[in-house]
């Protein structure tokens, strides 16, 4: 369904011949009423528009649906995700106290007299689910072709902690390599996500000036681990935003919640989208991250979060399975030693290989940097499996394409693979350790480390029944599976 977010965009699609059904997303449309009237227009959505009530009586009889912002302090449907200056309206840091005038607290106000997360009216109930439906869908819309890597970690880390510096320096470097950092959005550890992205670009030395300035500095008596209740906690992080500005189109994304609205959001994301179903968000959180999760030191959160992801991770049901990078050794097996665990339910799984433990900054960016998801891709399909396996163990990047043809298997595999290689114009013998030499040999002339790991290709043996390079260039692999499939790899630039 097109989804129309612009007026212009509303006027074409109004005065075409022939529309297809459309969702018109919060548009001002009164000065449009006849149009509206004389609309064919069944089957459409008009999501929180402002329209006159005898225009959307005509959509409706004619099997439009029109769905109105309802009475509240929010609306029930937007089609971008929230700008921090949207959340932080009338905020001033130079003005004590502001910020509880702001939207954020304006809504969170509601959200507790409403009755918090069990709210008394089901008009609250409907209005905040279709809220948390139009964030999901202005999320979906913003990560589509990204590679996302989300950040998790308890928000009492606090800005002097050497925890706060390693997740600024990983965020940083992650977002110079073009990935798009997603976190809870909160303080502590989601925050240094959001300001180590905010600073790429910039020289690695502005870390620590950052962090040696007063943005860092807490008032006297200050409680430990609760940072983002001192009362210049937000105001400090706002004069990061003026000092250093951004140099670097980057994307970074806070998810936080309204459930813990009393925690203020990071102004240091460029886009937030904020839930009041903290279940929805959390899920969500580390199902679109498909290109890794960082778990920072935390708490009972984290901890809850490290296995919901090796769960999305074991059963493979985001269609892929991702890297969980547990940052801190000390803390992840003596404080909270969830490593050992960890290692012990993910042993003998596939994604047991994605499972790590660092205490080095740029060993996790490595590790993210170097994961490929076609190498962890979730198919049923018989001879897709061993393909998936073969990129995994070969560490093939995904401009290495594979097309094929396929044969019944018989008893006699050799006799199986001279058919399929008959079929394609090739003579040659399979076997598979001279195939898996001939395809070793052709990724170290075609292929680069970068994009390949050759000498692994020795090791296939089992997948590999052979492989001969052709003429044009490209090889010719055969893998053994419920039939034997003869693949074309083409190395695409």
């Amino acid at each position: 369904m097109q989804e129309i977010e612009t007026l212009p965009d509303f006027d074409a699609w109004a005065a075409a011949a022939s529309r297809a059904p459309a969702a018109v997303q919060a548009l001002d449309l009164r000065e449009r009423t006849a149009v509206l009237c004389g609309l064919q227009a069944g089957g459409s959505l008009f999501l929180a528009c402002r329209m006159d009530p005898v225009a959307a009586g005509r959509l409706v009889s004619h099997g439009a649906v029109v769905v109105p912002d309802l009475p509240g302090s929010f609306s029930v449907h937007r089609a971008t995700l929230y700008a921090p200056e949207e959340l932080y309206d009338t905020y001033d840091p130079d003005v004590p106290g502001s910020f509880e005038a702001s939207f954020d607290q304006r809504v969170y106000r509601e959200y507790l007299d409403a009755g918090r997360e069990r709210p008394h009216s089901l008009a609250t109930s409907f209005a905040r689910a279709l809220h948390d439906h139009a964030m999901t869908v202005a999320l979906d819309e913003m990560l589509e072709g990204q590679r996302v890597v989300a950040i998790m970690g308890g928000h009492g880390v606090e800005r002097s902690d050497p925890v706060y510096r390693e997740v600024v320096r990983i965020a940083k470097g992650l977002a110079e390599r073009g990935f798009v950092l997603v976190s809870g959005g909160g303080p502590g550890a989601m925050e240094a996500t959001h300001l180590g992205a905010w600073l790429a670009g910039r020289d690695d030395t502005v870390v620590d000036e950052v962090l040696g300035s007063g943005f860092a500095r807490r008032p006297e008596g200050a409680r430990a681990g609760k940072e983002y209740a001192d009362p210049c906690w937000l105001s400090r992080a706002w004069r990061v935003r003026q000092r250093w500005p951004l140099v670097r189109d980057v994307v970074s994304i806070g998810i936080p919640t309204w459930l813990y609205g009393h925690e203020p959001p990071t102004p240091l994301a460029t886009h937030i989208a904020k839930y009041f179903a903290n279940a929805i968000r959390e899920e969500g959180l580390l199902a679109i991250a498909h290109h890794g999760v960082v778990f920072a030191p935390g708490s009972a959160g984290t901890t809850q979060e490290i296995f919901q992801d090796a769960c999305q991770n074991h059963y493979g049901t985001q269609g892929t399975r991702s890297p969980m990078v547990l940052l801190g050794r000390h803390h992840w097996t003596q404080v909270r030693p969830v490593w050992p665990l960890l290692q012990k339910v993910s042993a003998g799984e596939i994604y047991g290989e994605l499972v790590s433990l660092e205490d080095d900054a740029a060993a996790v960016v490595h590790t993210i940097q170097s994961f490929d998801p076609a190498w962890y891709t979730v198919t049923d399909d018989p001879d897709l499996a061993p393909i998936t396996s073969l990129r995994r163990r070969l560490r093939m990047r995904s401009n290495l394409v594979f097309r094929h043809a396929r044969v019944p298997r018989t008893q006699d595999v050799e006799a199986d693979v001279r058919t399929v290689l008959s079929g394609v114009g090739v003579r040659a013998e399979p076997g598979a350790a001279g195939g898996a030499e001939v395809l070793g040999r052709w990724l170290v002339a075609r292929a680069t480390d970068d994009w390949v790991d050759p000498e692994a290709a020795a090791s296939c043996g089992d997948l590999l029944v052979g492989a001969e390079v052709r003429p044009a260039g490209e090889a010719l692999v055969w893998v053994r599976a419920g039939s034997v499939s003869a693949w074309t790899l083409e190395l695409r630039d």
